[in-house]
């Protein structure tokens, strides 16, 4: 019987990433390729362009075979951790699955991983701490993210894998925007309704330029309580907005096509045999 063919470790090296994976090459490079135009979409769209990292500090993905070797490597016996990401001042590193490159849905892989390098991202281009509700929002909305079999890519869908707690918990926004009002990160539907007050602020017109003012206003040294109320007026009128944005069938996106786009250049090598067995 003629033998079966075998992926390989490679590695792959970008501006702003170092992967190892166990998969072919085609697919390592389509990869590394993704996780660029995702870096260059958003630093545009968040209006904030890093320079490039030193090589030692770009982050480090490693692609380790399975969701359950994942959660081994994170200490989680019960094997619900679908990818982790540990940060550093340098050489921040992320451990996902396999992640297919190829179909129409996305694994929830790699929405952890997009969730991870966004608050990656925000942290290293910004002095201001921003609310842990605005930070999460953020990274969910842009954990959503859909690539396109012609390179380009889209913001702004719908976070899928928080519907369930949008239907069933209900988070007032008053309570993700005063922290007197208990909201936790922790609490169910939390994260959920962080991404729906996101997202309702980057694209509903009549609130339009809110979002900024309200960062500005903490900036300035208000509380968040102050901040919310200066920005966006009664927060249970606002709260009343979102909650029928949701009920909404459609929503906006954005679209970032190819050629929009710089990857960069990317080299990629297969591991020699004793890098290729230190990887286990």
């Amino acid at each position: 019987m003629p033998a079966a063919a075998q992926a390989e470790w490679h590695e792959a090296q970008s501006t702003n990433f170092v992967i190892y994976a166990d998969d072919s090459e085609r697919d390592v490079r389509r990869f590394a390729e993704r996780l660029e135009r995702f870096h260059a979409a958003m630093a545009n769209l968040i209006g904030r362009d890093p320079e490039p990292p030193s090589p030692s500090n770009r982050v480090t993905v490693f692609v380790v075979g399975s969701q359950r070797q994942v959660a081994r490597l994170a200490g989680d016996g019960r094997g619900n951790i679908a990818g982790f990401y540990i940060p550093r001042a340098g050489g921040a590193t992320a451990f996902v699955p396999d992640v297919r490159v190829g179909g129409r849905t996305q694994d929830f892989s790699m929405t952890v991983l997009l969730h991870e390098y966004t608050h990656h991202l925000m942290h290293t281009t910004s002095t201001f701490a921003a609310p842990r509700w605005l930070g999460e929002g953020t990274a969910e909305f842009f954990s959503s993210t859909r690539f396109s079999e012609d390179g380009g890519l889209s913001f702004g869908l719908p976070a899928a894998h928080r519907y369930a707690e949008l239907v069933y918990f209900n988070v007032p926004v008053s309570d993700l925007l005063d922290p007197q009002a208990g909201a936790r990160p922790n609490r169910d539907g939390y994260y959920g309704k962080a991404w729906a007050l996101y997202h309702y602020l980057t694209f509903e017109e009549s609130r339009r330029g809110q979002l900024a003012r309200y960062v500005e206003a903490l900036n300035q040294g208000q509380s968040m309580a102050e901040a919310a109320a200066a920005a966006f007026g009664d927060l249970d009128s606002l709260g009343r907005e979102v909650d029928a944005y949701l009920r909404r069938s459609r929503i906006m996106s954005l679209r970032y096509e190819a050629d929009q786009l710089e990857t960069g250049t990317i080299s990629l090598r297969a591991l020699r045999e004793g890098e290729a067995a230190m990887m286990a």
